[in-house]
């Protein structure tokens, strides 16, 4: 998983603000795999 997050940002220019929607949907993602996940 960690290598799809890291071939569909390579190109991102974190200094752009076209960064910001790429970026956000990431953090959404994330939060919600954290919230949603099953406990061990």
């Amino acid at each position: 998983m960690v290598i799809l997050v890291v071939y569909c940002l390579r190109d991102l220019a974190l200094t752009e603000p076209s960064a910001i929607a790429p970026l956000a949907a990431l953090a959404v993602t994330i939060g919600l795999h954290l919230w949603r996940r099953k406990p061990s």
